[in-house]
């Protein structure tokens, strides 16, 4: 028997056609996506037409640190959220009621469907997951919350942008909700 353990070098212009047939050959197998349109939901200039349509924006403003959304606890007295992230829900739903109250909005609450932009700014915990901090700002804003939405599943809730920008001076989170027609 022969041992092939040992490493071969293969010169550079055979690796190079090497290269060059692995790709061919993962292009025959990869579809090409040119009919991309097929899996967009809308198109720019529909977007542009709808914001200009008088849509609905409600900008909320929710200071200092969020806490990320926490699992529920569950021990033999029952379930319970841990009481620090509990403690900042409430803080977050009782700021968001203030503002939408002052708003004076025209516009029936809980929203049905809706856009949401979420900018997360200042100095947030930097090991959280950016997807428990929204986690958190959405329950807050739904029905067992605030009660600005009706709850935050896809159906509801369709776009949902979310940044972080660590480089400002007041740490807290911005939130645009786009009210969203519902067609019956």
């Amino acid at each position: 028997m022969e041992d092939k353990s040992q490493m071969q070098f293969v010169p550079s212009e055979v690796k190079d056609n090497l290269l060059e047939n692995v790709d061919t050959e993962v292009n025959k197998i990869i579809p090409s996506f040119d009919n991309a349109e097929d899996f967009t939901t809308s198109h720019p200039e529909s977007e542009e037409s709808e914001k200009s349509e008088k849509s609905t924006i409600i900008r909320l403003y929710i200071p200092g640190k969020v806490v990320p959304k926490a699992r529920p606890r569950v021990t033999a007295n029952g379930t319970y959220l841990p009481p620090r992230y509990r403690t900042w829900r409430n803080e977050a739903e009782v700021e968001i009621y203030r503002q939408v109250s002052e708003l004076n909005l025209e516009v029936d609450l809980p929203i049905q469907k809706a856009a949401i932009s979420m900018s997360f700014c200042g100095k947030h915990r930097t090991n959280s997951d950016l997807d428990n901090l929204a986690g958190a700002c959405l329950d807050a804003l739904t029905l067992n919350g605030a009660g600005v939405l009706q709850d935050d599943r896809l159906s509801c809730i369709p776009k949902l942008t979310i940044e972080y920008i660590p480089d400002t001076k007041k740490t807290g989170v911005w939130i645009e909700i786009e009210i969203l027609r519902t067609y019956a």
